[in-house]
């Protein structure tokens, strides 16, 4: 008898795709644990200094919002990023690279990978929603058939909100979203837990 928590997937609009129990609980509690032991560097949350013609025409987020610095900062670390030649190399790397892998080609066939970062917020007085973005400049053919998924690490009352139709998807453990790398997304900070954890991965490929 297989006891395992049975994947389910919910189908929105605009091709976001929600997926619950993403993977087996014993090999998400080991990609947990390696997720806290990460040597974290500290960077900007959102970053406006994004030319205005790769900004899509009906929506530029570097005149439309004001970003307060003091609620910009983050956590974050890349297990992979081609453009500025980092690789998984150590073996906790190869370990988190090997976890993800296995866990993708469950619902994707991926052929290229474009980026793997980790990304850590902490606990505010109140829920901040940081700035929209999309995960690949310019907007392009490449963009819309890149995907974008984003895999929550924790229980909070944190989310990813999307611009079109403002659509919340709450932060619960172990559970992936999916989506064309051009659409405009952010996330928050979270006031019940003291921080916020999620992975950010982008990748080209054709649904299983």
């Amino acid at each position: 008898m297989d006891l395992r928590k049975k994947r389910t997937v919910q189908e929105l609009d605009y091709g976001i795709k929600v997926y619950q129990n993403f993977c087996r609980d014993s090999d998400f509690y080991h990609f947990s644990q390696l997720i806290q032991q990460l040597p974290w560097t500290i960077d900007n949350i959102y970053n406006s200094e994004v030319p205005e013609e790769f900004q899509d025409p009906d929506y530029q987020p570097h005149k439309d919002i004001e970003i307060d610095p003091k609620y910009n900062t983050q956590m974050s670390y890349f297990l992979l990023h081609p453009d500025q030649a980092k690789f998984p190399t150590k073996e906790f790397e190869h370990d988190m690279f090997g976890f993800i892998v296995d866990a993708i080609r469950n619902i994707f066939d991926v052929y290229a990978w474009a980026k793997i970062k980790a990304n850590t917020t902490f606990c505010t007085n109140k829920i901040i929603e940081h700035g929209f973005h999309v995960d690949r400049m310019p907007l392009t053919s490449l963009s819309e058939n890149q995907t974008t998924a984003i895999l929550h690490l924790d229980d909070s009352n944190g989310y990813t909100n999307f611009y079109k139709d403002n659509i919340i998807i709450p932060s619960k453990s172990n559970q992936l979203i999916t989506f064309p790398s051009n659409l405009y997304h952010r996330g928050t900070t979270c006031t019940d837990q003291d921080k916020r954890q999620v992975l950010n991965l982008n990748f080209f490929g054709t649904p299983c």
